[in-house]
């Protein structure tokens, strides 16, 4: 990739987003490890406020709203603030458990929609042929997690 001098391969901006030895030409330095929980939070927090706060305004997501999407959305912006929240990484699998009890059971059918698209289980009822219901579902999620992230102590 011009500008790392790391990692070969499309899709990768830097030298640190992928562990595999094959596509890593120098694994040492592909291994940015945080050993501190608040750097940690901090970067976390960051993340959700940067790009998750845009998601629902890219053109593509907002035509289309696959479902793939929304699962990554949901469920990527729960393991963010399962971060903040306890200093520790997760799957986005356990967040999603995480984020039923975490944001209660309004967001229910949406985590579950995630969680099954994740285990390859047909879409939840309410969602099924209803991309602007999940698009707008999925939003909203976005902006409570945010919310909820940025009332959150870091320090």
């Amino acid at each position: 990739m011009p500008g790392t001098g790391t990692m070969r391969g499309r899709g990768y901006r830097d030298g640190c987003t992928n562990l595999r030895r094959d596509l890593c030409t120098q694994p040492a330095a592909c291994l940015r490890i945080y050993r501190d929980p608040q750097q940690l939070r901090r970067f976390s927090l960051s993340n959700l406020n940067d790009y998750w706060s845009r998601w629902p305004h890219q053109p593509v997501i907002s035509r289309t709203m696959p479902r793939r999407a929304a699962a990554n959305a949901v469920l990527g912006a729960a393991r963010l603030h399962y971060t903040i929240t306890t200093g520790e990484i997760v799957t986005k699998e356990a967040a999603g458990r995480y984020s039923l009890d975490a944001f209660g059971r309004r967001w229910q059918a949406l985590i579950d929609d995630a969680l099954g698209f994740r285990r390859g289980s047909p879409s939840q009822p309410s969602y099924h042929h209803q991309p602007r219901r999940r698009l707008g579902d999925t939003s909203r999620f976005l902006a409570a997690v945010i919310d909820s992230a940025d009332q959150l102590p870091i320090e």
